[in-house]
């Protein structure tokens, strides 16, 4: 709905701002990114397989309520900024992980990747129903970075992974995949799915 919509200037504090140009193929860019403007839709994000998602931020009652009403029953909050937000939306509604961090362009430990793993694994092995959303601000970075070491750890090659997430997402830019292959590397040495589950 056009008229639920936030729009915002890109660089707005507090507002989602996707980029002026997400397509690397010379293709225009979205309708959502023309001009510098930005459309926020309620529910900003993409399933990547059947019970995997990942998305922007859920800044509101309309976020919420279209994750939920998407039967998601599990979200990774990957952007630092987000937590209590989230958190406070979702309480008593979806089980929720806390797991932010800044979208600086650092490097982001394994330690931040295996919270997000073992949450996810957990969910998805627990119930055969569960569905894991892994979000961040924008959809772009940290979120989608989150969902490609979950893919990697259920068993996805890299580039299947990165595939299944800008196939749903264009503009993803996954710009941590580097430093979630270190971690998945790292957690496989240390015994993978059975030393997550004993964390």
């Amino acid at each position: 709905m056009v008229e639920d919509a936030g729009l915002a200037r890109r660089g707005e504090p507090g507002r989602p701002a996707g980029p002026s140009s997400p397509d690397r193929s010379g293709e225009p860019p979205p309708a959502w990114a023309r001009g510098g403007w930005v459309v926020r839709r309620p529910g900003d994000f993409d399933f990547v397989t059947a019970r995997v998602a990942t998305g922007g931020g859920l800044w509101d009652e309309a976020d919420a309520r279209a994750v939920l009403d998407a039967g998601i029953t599990h979200v990774v909050t990957a952007a630092r900024e987000l937590e209590d937000d989230v958190r406070r939306l979702l309480a008593g509604r979806a089980h929720h992980l806390a797991n932010g961090t800044w979208d600086d362009g650092t490097a982001k430990r394994t330690a931040w990747f295996a919270r997000s793993i073992t949450f996810s694994l957990r969910a998805l092995d627990a119930d055969p129903n569960a569905r894991v959303l892994l979000h961040c601000g924008a959809g772009i970075n940290r979120g989608p970075s989150a969902a490609y070491a979950v893919l990697r750890a259920l068993g996805h090659e890299p580039e299947e992974a990165y595939e299944l997430i800008t196939a749903a997402r264009p503009f993803a830019g996954i710009i941590y995949a580097e430093d979630a292959e270190a971690a998945v590397s790292a957690i496989r040495a240390r015994g993978g799915r059975s030393w997550l589950r004993g964390r």
